[in-house]
């Protein structure tokens, strides 16, 4: 039954072959499910042998009079520093708070750690219960390791000069690599170079919620994010050749030029030596280049002979850089941010 208020009369009609008679009237009490009054937050991903906090948001009903909290990670992980008066039960597997008497919001907090040997995905699961009655926590329950970065093909959190330059010569040829992404991102090529340039081990900033910003060098603890440089890219068009000029900024380490032209146009390559054409995914490529040396590059093209009204248009250009801050009384921070200018580029074409 949908539409009467809780406590409504209601009264029964009975009836058979013989007669047909009512029931004394009755209250129906219709006692609702209880919703879940805990909420989890687990990091990005987890790394082995890297302690990660987990958060559990109680906010309990207003007429809630006692409540408790246990939440169990996943087998074997250690269970470190537990707020709130709470503790780790290691027979059950659970970390608990409580009983509080009282319906005070609280932010629980607990931190794991994953062992050697962990692998692939884990999940979480707990219980609040409030004067009796219990729900399962909602929110985060699944938790995926990070990847290493994809360079880093013998998976030791170390890039070496000849994972790094194999993995630039994938991306320049368009060659599928064996781990994801695929196509290589450009931004994945100068963090990698960034990487190797900034000491070869890495790890993963898991206060960084995307790759390829959240693996940083192992003795960099802060990830700054969202800057350009004060570098300049420009691209011009000229008869049948294309120019691209780059000005990297002072703090530039490591940076890659792209540039992506129309399906059927013969490209050449003509200067400098270090660009190719990407024949799988239709791109010009320069780099990775490990300096902040200014460059013009350029290649030439021969359009598609398609008759005089057809005029094949570029899809655009972009640039990814690696830049570094210098910041007093911290020392200097890697990091690698795309920054990518687009412009249609219309060629006229004679029959």
């Amino acid at each position: 039954m949908t539409g009467y208020p809780c406590g409504s009369q209601f009264s029964c009609l009975v009836s058979n072959a013989a007669d047909t008679a009512s029931s004394q009237t009755a209250i129906l009490t219709v006692t609702p499910p209880i919703s879940s009054f805990v909420k989890r937050y687990l990091p990005a991903g987890y790394v082995v042998g890297v302690t990660h906090a987990v958060l559990l948001a109680a906010v309990p009903p207003i007429n809630a009079n006692v409540y408790a909290v246990e939440d169990q990670p996943p087998p074997g992980w250690t269970v470190g520093t537990v707020s709130d008066g709470g503790n780790f039960d290691r027979f059950q597997g659970k970390v608990k708070y409580g009983p509080f008497c009282d319906n005070t919001a609280r932010t629980l907090t607990y931190l794991v750690t994953p062992p050697l040997g962990t692998g692939g995905g884990v999940t979480f699961a707990g219980t609040g219960s409030v004067d009796g009655k219990d729900s399962a926590i909602d929110g985060d329950s699944y938790l995926d390791e990070f990847p290493d970065h994809p360079a880093d093909v013998n998976e030791d959190w170390w890039i070496s000069i000849g994972e790094i330059t194999a993995y630039g010569s994938c991306w320049r040829t368009g060659c599928i690599w064996p781990a994801p992404p695929n196509p290589i991102p450009i931004s994945y090529v100068t963090r990698g170079g960034a990487l190797w340039r900034g000491g070869e081990c890495y790890q993963v900033d898991a206060g960084v919620s995307d790759a390829p910003m959240w693996w940083v060098n192992c003795t960099k603890e802060v990830q700054l994010a969202g800057a350009n440089g004060g570098s300049v890219a420009q691209c011009v068009v000229s008869g049948d050749t294309v120019t691209v000029t780059v000005i990297p900024g002072p703090g530039v380490r490591t940076f890659a030029v792209e540039d992506a032209v129309p399906p059927g146009f013969v490209i050449s390559v003509a200067a400098p030596a270090e660009g190719a054409f990407d024949q799988v995914n239709l791109k010009v490529k320069w780099g990775p280049f490990f300096d902040n040396q200014p460059r013009t590059l350029s290649y030439g093209y021969t359009p598609p002979r398609l008759g005089s009204a057809a005029r094949p248009c570029w899809p655009g250009w972009g640039v990814s850089m690696g830049w570094t801050f210098s910041l007093p009384g911290i020392g200097r921070w890697w990091l690698t941010v795309e920054r990518r200018s687009w412009r249609s580029i219309c060629v006229g074409v004679c029959s």
